[in-house]
C-alpha cells in the first residue's frame, strides 16, 4: 500500500501537504510551517512542470525546506522586534519619560508620586510638593526623577 502511494505521488499531493503546513502555522504560529508549506508547494509546482519522479521530488523538497528553514531564520533575527528588552509586563520601566507632579516635597532625597490609584516612592534632590517632574529610572519600587525645570 504504501509502495503504491509512493510510487504515485504527484503534484496535488505536494500542493495539499502545502496548503495543510500553512494551515497549521496559521493556527500555530511559529514561521517554521509556513517555509516548509512553501517549500512544499515549490515542490508541487516543479512536479506539475515537469513530472519529476519521486526522487526528485523527494530532493527538491528536501533542498527548498532547508533553504526556506534557512531564510526565515535569518529574517526573523534580522527584526527590530526581537532585537532589545521589552517593558512589557513591566509597568515601572513603562513609567520612564512620564512627567508628572509630587504630592508630597522630596525630603532627605525620599517623597511620594501619585499616579492613577498608586502612590510611588520617588527618589531625587529635595524639592517641593507640586514639583514638575519626569521619571528617569526605576530602581526596584522606587521611581528615580528629576526636576523638569530646576528653581531659579
Amino acid at each position: 500500500m504504501i509502495n503504491l502511494l509512493l510510487s504515485e505521488l504527484t503534484y496535488w499531493h505536494w500542493a495539499c501537504l502545502g496548503l495543510v503546513l500553512l494551515c497549521i502555522e496559521m493556527v500555530f504560529p511559529g514561521s517554521f510551517f509556513i517555509w516548509i508549506g512553501f517549500a512544499s508547494l515549490l515542490t508541487a509546482a516543479l512536479t506539475y512542470c515537469f513530472d519529476f519522479m519521486l526522487p526528485a521530488q523527494i530532493t527538491s523538497f528536501a533542498i527548498f525546506s532547508i533553504i526556506g528553514v534557512t531564510i526565515g531564520a535569518r529574517l526573523y533575527r534580522s527584526l527590530e522586534i526581537s532585537k532589545g528588552t521589552s517593558s512589557l509586563n513591566r509597568r515601572a520601566d513603562q513609567m520612564i519619560g512620564m512627567t508628572l507632579t509630587l504630592s508630597d516635597p522630596i525630603v532627605n532625597g525620599v517623597g511620594h508620586i501619585v499616579m492613577g490609584d498608586s502612590r510611588w516612592r520617588a527618589i531625587g534632590k529635595d524639592m517641593p510638593a507640586h514639583t514638575q517632574v519626569q521619571i528617569v529610572d526605576v530602581n526596584g519600587n522606587s521611581l528615580i526623577i528629576e526636576e523638569i525645570s530646576p528653581r531659579s
